[in-house]
């Protein structure tokens, strides 16, 4: 039996990889245009909306990337920054997501004046914003660009380093991959490492797995962005499994960008079912016009997940999550037994489930008269 799409937002979820400014509101993009005399060449927010959504015309990732640029027009004042960044939360809060991981390069938000410190500082504000109006946990992510000069990524490490207290938990390279690998940024790795910045790379989404060997190798990254070419080698996957070294998938977008021709391809069913710490994320909110509930109606619809695989994706995401060990340890917790009260309510066999799946049994409340007993219960 498949979860419906409502009982999916329900669900508490983490998301892993989302970027900012391919999830910012078109509505916010033209009110922001229109308040700073930026001419984008679209009158309504209906035709900025057509516009950034990449469909199945897209022919690569590369193509995928040139819908960036509009948005990234009004994106250079510290207002306008903190603003996005706060309604990406609020977006999230209503997909059911409990703890979110945002990205982005502070180097494409240069063009009016900000420094890179004033620019991450800007976005920080609007992280702390939106927890303290909401009810998500929420981090950081600093997006060094492959095509980029190794300098500027060293950079970028460095100022990452000095926000760890405002939310920055890692670094992370983006944009064309293929012909610019992971090594030429290694040294900005290196730095965050030293600053115990946690890192990830996007890498097997439009290069090989070869690719993903070099990020692995390079940058010694803690997670993988994207990773479905990570397939072609199963000497390389079982390495990655046995170190219980997460990917974020992104169905939609992989989809989009060519990564994967149809959605039975998609590798995430196959990693799950092989024991790698999967986990489905967005990637775009806007330009894919996707949300994360969507993307594990996909897992559960097209790819015909058991409601047990649904679940252990949905402990993916906090277990392979960035925060510190004893909030993720809770966030656990707190997740998988809301899913079960949850589908309890809905009419599933929790037992059933839970005696299914091969998420740690001592993450799971225990059992009293047939229904779910709280945590907080068993230490009375």
């Amino acid at each position: 039996m498949s979860l419906s799409i409502e009982l999916l937002k329900q669900l508490p979820k983490a998301e892993l990889h989302r970027h900012i400014d391919g999830s910012c509101r078109p509505s916010t993009i033209f009110e922001l245009a229109k308040n700073q005399n930026i001419n984008i060449n679209f009158t309504t927010v209906n035709e900025i909306e057509q516009y950034l959504f990449v469909g199945n015309e897209c022919t690569s990732l590369e193509v995928y990337l040139q819908k960036f640029k509009i948005v990234q027009k009004v994106l250079h004042t510290k207002e306008s920054l903190t603003r996005v960044t706060f309604e990406c939360c609020e977006d999230a809060v209503k997909e059911g997501i409990k703890y979110l991981e945002l990205r982005f390069s502070p180097i494409l938000h240069l063009a009016r004046g900000l420094s890179i410190s004033e620019v991450i500082a800007a976005v920080c504000q609007g992280r702390y914003l939106a927890q303290l109006t909401y009810p998500i946990r929420v981090g950081i992510i600093i997006c060094a660009i492959r095509n980029k000069s190794s300098d500027l990524s060293i950079e970028l490490a460095k100022s990452a380093s000095f926000f760890k207290d405002q939310g920055v938990i890692a670094i992370d390279i983006a944009g064309p991959e293929n012909g610019y690998p992971a090594h030429l940024h290694q040294d900005a790795f290196k730095i965050a490492q030293l600053n115990d910045l946690h890192s990830t790379v996007h890498s097997g989404e439009a290069d090989s797995w070869k690719s993903i060997e070099n990020a692995l190798n390079s940058c010694n990254t803690m997670r993988l962005g994207h990773a479905v070419n990570l397939v072609q080698n199963n000497e390389l996957l079982n390495w990655i499994i046995d170190r219980e070294i997460p990917a974020e998938c992104c169905i939609t977008s992989n989809l989009q960008t060519k990564a994967v021709i149809d959605v039975k391809d998609h590798p995430i069913k196959l990693f799950v079912e092989n024991g790698l710490v999967a986990v489905p994320c967005c990637d775009n909110v806007t330009m894919s016009s996707i949300t994360l509930d969507v993307e594990y109606n996909i897992c559960s619809q097209h790819l015909n997940m058991t409601i047990p695989q649904i679940l252990k994706l949905i402990d993916n995401g906090f277990k392979a999550s960035f925060t510190n060990s004893i909030e993720k340890y809770w966030l656990r917790i707190g997740a998988i037994n809301e899913c079960i009260s949850i589908l309890n309510k809905a009419g599933f066999d929790s037992k059933e489930i839970i005696n299914s799946t091969d998420i740690p049994q001592q993450l799971f409340a225990h059992y009293s008269n047939e229904k779910l007993v709280p945590i907080i219960d068993n230490f009375k």
